[in-house]
């Protein structure tokens, strides 16, 4: 319940139980509140909807992190804080337990932005990213069994702003931009970890920074993200999708609102955009992509506005960590919410 109390009275209409008249120990209230069994939350006019959960808090407060899962624990790496800066910690959190433990840092500080869930073979790869002000190249992997990090070979190209992504055993490091910030890199470059080398693929047809990107179904998906050249408020709602059989990249249905630097995560099949940078604000909009339909449709609102926040699915539950509430300037946050997609239900 939301709050503790005593000597209420309790009634159920329609799927819900309410509770009415909740003592808090010095005075009976007055007010009334209802809870909701999961089978009965969605109605037909708010369906699918995302049921929200709150986590366990991050111990450090921040944003612009990578995030990986392995073996049931998912592993936080790197970010920025107000007060601390660029960070080098690594924090792992286990969902059954709800509980936080740190571990091995970084070899070197960094802010990573925009997507980074790259996992292969039960290993955490960590891919360029912002490293105290440059734009780095640098390749490091994390190993949970030794709880040891190792210096891979370098990105070809440095950058900050980058989306990365697994997808059937090789990294994809797309798009972001330099140090001087005058580039919105189009560059898509592989990565494969069992011969430790990187090739050059097909350019993304829009060059953006700060973009959403996910695997789903073999395909790579590219959202949203940030170009000023593109869009007077470096906003895109842009969505391509790259086919790595054929190496060829072709436009997909646009998103409703678009933004930048949006928690990207699949659930049930659909690819979910939750918060970001929206009218240069940070958001709580969520939108969810239907690759069948080819077509976007809207979901009611996270609890919290956050951007630079990370996301990762884990057993049909997105976890979305951290990040910028509004205004942007405040100190970063440590919450940690949970959503599962739920169908339409008649009541």
């Amino acid at each position: 319940m939301p709050s503790g109390g005593s000597h209420f009275h309790a009634a159920t209409l329609d799927g819900s139980i309410y509770f009415a008249g909740i003592s808090d120990g010095a005075s009976y209230g007055s007010s009334v509140i209802a809870f909701t069994p999961e089978p009965y939350v969605a109605s037909a006019s708010r369906c699918p909807v995302l049921r929200s959960a709150s986590k366990a808090r991050m111990p450090v407060a921040r944003s612009n992190m990578t995030i990986g899962e392995i073996d049931g624990i998912i592993y936080v790496a790197g970010g920025f804080e107000n007060a601390s800066g660029y960070l080098a910690i690594n924090e792992a959190y286990d969902p059954a337990a709800d509980k936080w433990t740190e571990k091995a840092p970084m070899s070197r500080a960094r802010e990573t932005r925009g997507t980074n869930t790259a996992v292969v073979d039960g290993k955490l790869y960590i891919i360029g990213g912002n490293a105290r002000g440059t734009c780095s190249n640098l390749t490091e992997v994390y190993d949970p069994g030794t709880d040891r990090w190792a210096t891979r070979s370098s990105m070809p190209t440095p950058r900050c702003h980058l989306a990365v992504v697994a997808l059937e055993g090789q990294i994809y490091a797309l798009g972001g931009t330099n140090t001087a910030g005058s580039v919105e890199y189009d560059t898509v470059e592989v990565y494969d970890p069992a011969t430790d080398s990187w090739t050059i693929t097909s350019p993304m047809p829009t060059g953006r920074q700060d973009l959403g990107a996910a695997s789903l179904n073999g395909v790579l998906y590219a959202l949203g993200g940030g170009n000023p050249k593109l869009s007077p408020g470096d906003e895109l709602n842009v969505v391509e999708a790259y086919d790595p059989v054929s190496k060829t990249w072709s436009s997909r249905s646009p998103m409703r609102n678009g933004g930048v630097a949006m928690a990207v995560g699949v659930l049930e099949g659909k690819l979910v955009a939750a918060g970001g940078l929206r009218n240069q604000l940070s958001s709580a909009a969520v939108e969810m992509y239907d690759p069948e339909a080819d077509a976007w449709s809207t979901l009611p609102n996270i609890p919290t506005s956050r951007a630079f926040s990370s996301a990762i699915t884990m057993k049909n539950t997105l976890y979305i960590l951290g990040g910028n509430g509004e205004p942007m300037g405040t100190a970063p946050l440590d919450t940690v919410d949970g959503f599962k997609l739920l169908p339409c239900v008649q009541n």
